[in-house]
């Protein structure tokens, strides 16, 4: 039976709701069942969520739940002393998926974030372009929704290519990468791996289009710049080298010893009402990221790396293909973050547990409840 058939033969007949019976927030990993609070499972209609779907699949005994509970598996989800329920699959889903990709940045022995009330938006303030506003417009307006929602999670749409304006995209791009560049060369003496991140710096350049080398690079040849990105995998290497600058990364409360893209994309993905209480920057660094990502994969492993990296050989590149080449690659990196970015809003409580996943620690706990909830406390 699929998660459909599933999901329309359990709540179609409005008797109960998704409880978590175990869950590994950590690692990805749940199993819930379709009954009222407090009811036993057994009876119940039992799914599996995990990576890398993340899709919730029919098993057959309620067994395997609470075998997981004598394991790493935390035993059920609790916030102020009640089960938490899910209305649907999908939500279910989100929540584990959202709790796995925001905590995919690290964990620590601190303790857990103290969310601050965003301030809402003004077109072109804050620091923010056209390229940006909408997106900022939208993490306001995800944030607001979540302090209406007492119960079950609802649907979000984040803006689209025809709600967002490309004007100063490139300008909003070259604005982060010049952050990356002065965070790698603030460190005090060269050494080789400050070395390999400015190289990486120069193939991200690249990759998302910039002929114009950043004052280092002009006195260094780095003619294989184009190939590694077209390589299958590298291009998490280069996330994972860049560095983010550390205001930021503790006013994000990333709870590792460095910051890097890939930690920023990855915790922004799954917690985005997090760049309402940073300053601006880190919203450019956010989508430098995910442009890299879609760059990479528009690149056709090599082609468009090759053409970048003759276009930088020569005086500089036509404008009109220049510009071009930026709204297209800025129309696919909307289109991804539309994917990418939460599907539903869950109230503040479940929110904050997601914004806090980094520093969380979970386990087992005979009586259900949840060391999330006591570290959003």
């Amino acid at each position: 039976m699929t998660q459909r058939e599933t999901t329309r033969v359990t709540e179609g007949e409005n008797r109960g709701s998704w409880y978590i019976d175990a869950l590994d927030g950590l690692g990805g990993y749940a199993f819930a069942s379709f009954r009222k609070a407090g009811e036993d499972s057994w009876e119940s209609p039992i799914v599996a969520v995990s990576p890398p779907t993340f899709i919730a699949e029919p098993i057959a005994s309620g067994a395997t739940a609470f075998a997981a509970t004598r394991g790493s598996f935390q035993q059920g989800f609790v916030l102020d002393g009640e089960e938490v329920p899910f209305a649907e699959c999908a939500h279910l889903s989100e929540f584990v998926r959202r709790l796995f990709t925001a905590a995919s940045g690290g964990e620590n022995d601190g303790g857990a974030a103290e969310p601050q009330a965003p301030v809402a938006p003004s077109e072109g303030s804050g620091g923010d372009g056209e390229s940006l506003w909408a997106l900022r417009k939208a993490l306001y307006e995800f944030d607001d929704l979540s302090k209406g929602i007492e119960l079950h999670a609802k649907p979000f749409t984040w803006p689209s290519i025809d709600q967002s304006h490309p004007s100063d995209y490139a300008a909003s791009l070259e604005a982060a990468a010049v952050l990356i560049y002065k965070t790698i060369s603030s460190v005090p003496t060269v050494a080789l791996s400050q070395v390999d991140s400015l190289v990486r710096l120069s193939w991200a350049s690249a990759a998302l289009g910039f002929s114009e080398p950043w004052p280092l690079f002009r006195h260094m040849d780095f003619s294989p710049a184009w190939w590694p990105l077209s390589q299958p995998g590298v291009i998490d290497d280069v996330l994972a080298d860049l560095p983010i600058p550390q205001d930021i990364g503790l006013a994000l409360k990333l709870p590792m010893k460095s910051w890097t893209l890939f930690h920023l994309l990855s915790f922004g993905c799954a917690a985005p009402r997090a760049f309402n209480q940073v300053h601006p920057d880190a919203l450019k660094l956010f989508l430098f990221a995910a442009s890299l990502i879609v760059a990479n994969a528009e690149s056709r492993r090599y082609q468009r790396g090759v053409l970048q990296w003759l276009w930088s050989r020569l005086p500089g590149p036509p404008p009109g293909v220049a510009d071009e080449g930026f709204r297209r690659l800025y129309a696919a990196t909307i289109d991804w973050l539309s994917m990418s970015l939460p599907r539903f809003v869950f109230g503040t409580q479940i929110e904050d547990i997601i914004q806090n996943a980094p520093q969380l620690r979970y386990d087992n706990n005979p009586e259900g409840t949840s060391t999330a909830s006591a570290a959003n406390a």
